[in-house]
């Protein structure tokens, strides 16, 4: 009688062991597998003397679509420039078109550029524009 519990007792540890090592291989590959990147092209802040306009092209280089940009001219913290309501998918671009009253430095400006992926995961860049006067 003790053989046959112990064959029953293997063969339910045997499959727990491998439901874990399952589940776990499950868990490692949908993470790698969804990636959240961005870059920008086209940087360029005009400083028209009252006002600043922020011209800049976002693409999304990861698998998980973007549904928010927020830009921070003067990299202050406070996001003056905020696009919601998107769905930027992998390899899509989105040029970003928008004024503000901060002030800039010549002849390059640090911008923060924060973008929200549609898991709510929140990726920030910092980057240097060039600043013109118009």
């Amino acid at each position: 009688m003790e053989v046959p519990l112990t064959k029953l007792i293997m063969v339910v540890v045997s499959l727990a062991i491998a439901g874990a090592v399952a589940g776990i291989m499950w868990t490692m590959w949908s993470t790698f597998a969804t990636s959240r990147d961005f870059t920008i092209s086209s940087p360029v802040i005009y400083d028209f003397g009252s006002d600043r306009r922020v011209l800049v092209v976002v693409k999304n280089m990861g698998s998980v679509p973007v549904s928010r940009i927020q830009v921070d001219p003067d990299n202050d913290g406070s996001y003056e420039i905020d696009i919601t309501g998107l769905a930027i998918r992998q390899g899509d671009e989105y040029q970003v078109d928008a004024t503000f009253i901060d002030p800039v430095n010549y002849p390059q400006q640090t911008v923060a550029i924060r973008v929200t992926f549609q898991d709510n995961k929140v990726l920030v860049k910092l980057y240097d524009f060039p600043v013109k006067r118009s």
